[in-house]
């Protein structure tokens, strides 16, 4: 029998899933605007916030709130308050100090468990000139399916290509920078090679000045044997994915 993931976009790298284990927010929770890339605006954080797809549908709201580093394109310490607030059960987890009774991640490797959800969090080199900031990237994965999640980690960065090479993956959610280079698209098709990959750090379409999204339509056509390939570049965007 299969499984359905259901995914809820955000905005720029930032989602929700909500599986069969539980629900699990992802870099979800940015508010502050940039000339490239978009974030959640209070309108969109309302309807968010109320929306089942979103919160999970059962009324707890979502069972973590996670981060892979705490840069304001993926992180706000405002909207992470006003999320407790309203989810007080929800268990924060980032790689920075802001919260108590938040999980502070600080070592090379954390694992998280959830019931039958396990989250996997491995300190990775950030991508361009930040590359000494705090960054993760996470594995989420239960019985039947495992999601790799490379938040802003260097397309160079061998911890993670030694992992994805060790693992198998169902889903994975790369920034669209992998795209652009071949050596990226090299550790997608040949290291990572995910049955579902979902492209995310795009800005909304209807506010991409850069061009991003074409050029990783672009980047996307060189993938050979990824058939199911989506970008996550629309507000209020949704996807579900069969396991």
């Amino acid at each position: 029998m299969s499984e359905k993931i259901k995914i809820s976009f955000s905005a720029n790298a930032g989602f929700s899933a909500v599986l069969p284990y539980g629900t699990v927010w992802i870099d979800a929770l940015h508010d502050k605007n940039s000339a490239s890339f978009s974030s959640v605006s209070p309108e969109l954080w309302k309807v968010l916030r109320s929306d089942p797809d979103f919160t999970g549908g059962t009324g707890k709201g979502p069972d973590i709130i996670a981060f892979t580093h705490c840069h304001t394109d993926h992180f706000s310490s405002r909207m992470c308050r006003e999320a407790k607030s309203i989810w007080p059960e929800a268990r924060l987890i980032l790689p920075e100090n802001y919260f108590p009774g938040q999980l502070l991640l600080k070592e090379e490797r954390h694992e998280v468990t959830a019931g039958s959800l396990r989250l996997e969090f491995v300190k990775a080199r950030h991508s361009g000139r930040e590359s000494g900031h705090n960054n993760y990237f996470i594995n989420i994965s239960y019985p039947s399916c495992s999601m790799l999640v490379s938040g802003d980690t260097s397309i160079s960065d061998e911890t993670f290509s030694g992992y994805a090479g060790c693992h198998d993956t169902d889903v994975a959610f790369m920034t669209f920078s992998w795209l652009l280079f071949k050596k990226g698209r090299d550790v997608i098709g040949d290291i990572i090679r995910p049955k579902h990959l979902m492209i995310t750090h795009l800005p909304f379409a209807s506010e991409d000045i850069s061009g991003y999204g074409r050029a990783a339509a672009e980047g996307a056509s060189k993938l050979k044997g990824i058939d199911d390939i989506r970008f996550l570049d629309t507000p209020f965007q949704k996807e579900t994915i069969d396991i």
